[in-house]
Formats: C-alpha cells, sequence, structure tokens
C-alpha cells in the first residue's frame, strides 16, 4: 500500500511538472500594411496627361457572376486622374486586383512600360501604372432589333427600357437602364399583340474595355420580367425579329 501511494506521489508531480513546461508561443505581429498604386493616363497624340479620368480598382478575389453581370461588389475603389492626368489609390488591402480606367467615350489600355494592370497586394506593396489613351474599331451601321410582344399584357406595353452589358477587365456588368425614345411602336393588323423595332450599334472591343451585343430589355409595366436578347462581337446580324411572350416570358427568335 505504501509502495501504491509513493508511485501516485510521483506520477502526480510530473504531472505538475509537466504543465509547468507548457510555454505560449508569442504572438506574431499580425499588421499588414496596405499598397499603394500611383500612375498617370496619357493621351500619346497630344502628349498631354488626361484629365478627370475615374480609375476603378477592381477584386480578382470575389466571385464574379458572368451569367447576371450583376458585380458591383467586385469594384474596390476609385481615384480620379488631377490636372496633370495622375491617379493614387492608397491602403489596398493584401490581395489580387485589376485596374480599369473609365471616361466614355475615351478608351484606354496599358502602358507596357509600366508595371501590369492586374497585380497582388502581399504587404505594403507599391505599382506605378500607366495607361494611353487610344481609339476604338467599331463596326459601321447599326443593328435592327424587331420584338413582337404577344400575351395578355402586350396591349397595354409602353416604352422599353434597355440596358448593355459591357466588360471592365474581367468584369462583366450592365449599363443603366435608358428609355428608348426612339424605339418605334408600328400597328400591326393583329390587335393582340404589339410591336417595336429599336437600332443598336454594334458591340466593340479595345484594351480593357468592350461593349457587347447583349441587350437586356424591359417594359414598365413589367420591370420584374426582363428578357435577354444576346448575339457574339463577330456574327451579329444587321436584322433580327424575335417574340415575346408576356404570360410565359418565354423569348423565341423568328428570324
Amino acid at each position: 500500500m505504501k509502495q501504491l501511494l509513493q508511485f501516485f506521489s510521483v506520477l502526480l508531480v510530473l504531472v505538475m511538472l509537466g504543465g509547468c513546461q507548457q510555454t505560449t508561443e508569442p504572438k506574431k505581429d499580425s499588421t499588414v500594411r496596405g499598397g499603394t498604386v500611383t500612375g498617370h493616363i496619357l493621351d500619346p497624340f497630344e502628349q498631354t496627361g488626361v484629365v478627370d479620368v475615374k480609375v476603378y480598382l477592381l477584386s480578382k478575389d470575389v466571385a464574379i457572376d458572368t451569367v447576371t453581370g450583376n458585380n458591383e461588389h467586385a469594384f474596390i475603389d476609385s481615384a480620379v486622374t488631377d490636372t496633370t492626368g495622375h491617379y493614387t489609390l492608397e491602403d489596398i488591402k493584401p490581395g489580387n486586383y485589376g485596374l480599369f480606367p473609365s471616361s466614355p467615350p475615351k478608351l484606354f489600355k496599358p502602358d507596357s512600360s509600366s508595371d501590369p494592370h492586374e497585380f497582388e497586394i502581399i504587404d505594403g506593396d507599391t505599382f506605378t501604372i500607366n495607361f494611353l489613351q487610344e481609339l476604338p474599331k467599331i463596326q459601321s451601321g447599326m443593328m435592327v432589333i424587331t420584338v413582337d410582344i404577344v400575351g395578355s399584357y402586350s396591349v397595354y406595353a409602353v416604352w422599353p427600357y434597355i440596358c448593355r452589358q459591357e466588360w471592365a477587365v474581367f468584369v462583366p456588368y450592365w449599363s443603366s437602364w435608358l428609355i428608348q425614345e426612339k424605339t418605334q411602336w408600328l400597328p400591326v393588323a393583329n390587335p393582340t399583340y404589339r410591336r417595336f423595332i429599336t437600332c443598336q450599334s454594334y458591340g466593340w472591343t479595345a484594351g480593357l474595355y468592350t461593349v457587347s451585343n447583349k441587350f437586356k430589355i424591359r417594359f414598365l409595366n413589367a420591370e420584374e420580367y426582363p428578357f435577354i436578347i444576346s448575339f457574339g462581337l463577330s456574327n451579329a446580324p444587321a436584322e433580327s425579329h424575335w417574340e415575346y411572350d408576356s404570360d410565359t416570358h418565354v423569348l423565341t427568335r423568328i428570324e
């Protein structure tokens, strides 16, 4: 019995010593410095800085929705060029980013002599990213899109609103809704449907910016049911004819 008590006493001492030997590692400094991006935008023809251009900071780490194009969350920050065409973005958190200058109708491309327009911030990194103004190559002429509206609210359809999908570097987004004041409502023999015709410029791409041939259309009395008409950049037809059923919300291409 006495030997058994001695054994448990030794065991207790060893456990206590083991607990005393456990040490807590010193805390590491978790402070990470934000990054900085500076640069300028140059008009190579005039050899002057381009003023009042908004430079957007886009995150490559967020999920990009290429289906709906609802990607406002990808636009993290922005800066505007000053009177000399310079801009600065500061305190950028660690992550992967891209830059996109926007000042419609002006277009810009990266200056290959500066840092790449897509980059990663790790800890206090600094980049100089410059851009050059350029002229887009736009296909002449217009696309004529005809849509017949059938269904229960066809005779009450009002002027359509149209927005267009555009791309900023790697992020697709929708332009603002615009009422189509120049849209033609044509009288038809069958009073159960109405027809509208809209003319749109062909899509194009230049450097960091792309205007697609993808259109979202809705009516003021049916805002919750927009429909999409889409073509590729290289194969958009000069004319197309569609039918939209306002009851089933089905869009069918007729020709």
